[in-house]
């Protein structure tokens, strides 16, 4: 699965998205309702979703776990965590990335 990082081929493939909505049936639809319409998710929910949908494999099993993700359960309801090793050591805290990420 590819999944571009470059704001340049994310902003190339929305267009390519936008261009081949535009059907007979939609013709006046704005591009979300488009996408709406044909039930289809924008490229960033997408992403989310299979970014969700990974880590979730990775946490029980089916996904090999090749980062550097470690997973914790909390007894709170809270569920799982999944924390990330600091990549940033010198960063200013203002600008250091937030190292968990919550499953339910």
């Amino acid at each position: 699965l590819w999944s571009p990082c470059k704001i340049g081929d994310i902003q190339k493939l929305k267009g390519i998205q936008r261009y081949f909505t535009r059907i007979k049936e939609c013709e006046v639809m704005n591009y979300w309702e488009r996408l709406q319409h044909l039930k289809i998710l924008s490229l960033q929910r997408r992403r989310e979703r299979y970014m969700i949908i990974h880590i979730w494999k990775m946490y029980v099993g089916l996904a090999p776990r090749n980062t550097a993700l470690s997973f914790h359960r909390e007894e709170d309801r809270n569920g799982v965590k999944a924390i990330r090793p600091h990549l940033y050591t010198d960063a200013q805290e203002s600008v250091k990335p937030k190292g968990t990420l919550h499953l339910l």
